[in-house]
């Protein structure tokens, strides 16, 4: 699957400091999006304290949740593409995928199961019911 581009920073770090900047930029990254916290602020060469400290600030979150946005966007035509993909190649697990997404079927509950591990490793399972439709 080709990778999407990263979505522009322009006018986004307006009135972020440096250390907001660099965050910002590092995150706009495709290579970025599944690394650590430590290891995206090695990328962007900022201390963790300073990444905690970033997302306390409101207008950084704010810009945050706007690159988030327009990730999704620029991400979602390539998933919806290969979801079609796969459905066309009969995968019955895609095509539900497609079917619900469109309203044409209901999810149905899954079935909810607790796990409890006791002291000997002996794991017990029990169906507690269904999950949300």
């Amino acid at each position: 699957m080709p990778k999407a581009n990263p979505p522009t920073l322009q006018n986004s770090t307006n009135g972020l400091t440096k250390a907001g900047e660099k965050l910002l930029f590092a995150l706009s990254d495709p290579e970025n999006y599944l690394l650590s916290v430590s290891a995206l602020c090695e990328k962007a060469k900022i201390h963790r304290t300073t990444y905690y400290n970033l997302y306390e600030s409101e207008k950084f979150r704010d810009k945050a949740v706007d690159l988030a946005k327009a990730i999704f966007a620029t991400s979602t035509p390539a998933v919806a593409r290969k979801v079609a993909e796969q459905a066309v190649d009969g995968s019955t697990t895609h095509q539900r995928i497609i079917l619900e997404a469109t309203g044409v079927i209901q999810p149905t509950g899954m079935p909810v199961i607790a796990q409890q591990f006791n002291v000997g490793g002996k794991m017990d399972l029990e169906f507690i019911g269904e999950g949300e439709k």
